[in-house]
């Protein structure tokens, strides 16, 4: 895939969904981006894969940094949320916005799930073990059910400095949500 061509079909789809344009085209994305709709085809197959690689690609960047935010340690993290790759580019939160936006979010947000979850649970068996995880499974699948999205929504409106209050605070809320599993690491009971 060249990164040029792709930038510039995910810049153009950001500004044609931003007016609002209902159903957009292969042929409005080609001639807004002004890129050859022969050279689309020659990486999507329609509009609608277009559409799920470039909702794929939010989804895995939103995860990288994520996970560049849970193993930071808390010394390190100020400065890992102060690296650009934390705060998306505009026409990425468009997209992002547009993706989470009214009955789009249900689509977005199951996809999320479905990409996001095995990643996670790798996280997790990198950083304490298979046995560890599947014992401590129904909470870490609670934890990234319902704070991780809010994580991910919260780069949507926020300014960096309230990003990084949030992220501390995630955090601190994870850290008392697995102390019981942190003290049993700490004891070799796990």
């Amino acid at each position: 895939m060249n990164k040029g061509i792709n930038l510039k079909l995910h810049k153009a789809y950001a500004k044609l969904i931003k007016n609002n344009d209902d159903k957009i085209t292969v042929t409005d994305l080609c001639e807004k981006a002004d890129v050859a709709r022969a050279t689309f085809y020659l990486y999507y197959k329609s509009i609608d894969e277009f559409i799920l690689k470039s909702k794929e690609y939010l989804i895995v960047k939103l995860y990288e940094q994520s996970e560049l935010i849970m193993k930071a340690s808390d010394a390190e993290l100020d400065n890992v949320l102060k690296r650009k790759n934390i705060i998306f580019d505009d026409f990425e939160l468009e997209l992002l916005k547009y993706y989470t936006s009214g009955s789009n979010y249900l689509e977005f947000a199951a996809l999320m799930n479905e990409l996001l979850a095995p990643r996670y649970k790798n996280l997790m068996v990198e950083k304490w073990g298979e046995e560890f995880y599947e014992k401590n499974k129904a909470k870490f699948e609670f934890f990234k059910n319902a704070v991780t999205p809010l994580l991910y929504f919260n780069l949507l409106d926020y300014d960096e400095s309230t990003i990084r209050y949030d992220m501390h605070a995630a955090r601190n809320v994870a850290n008392d949500f697995f102390r019981d599993i942190i003290d049993d690491i700490r004891k070799g009971n796990s």
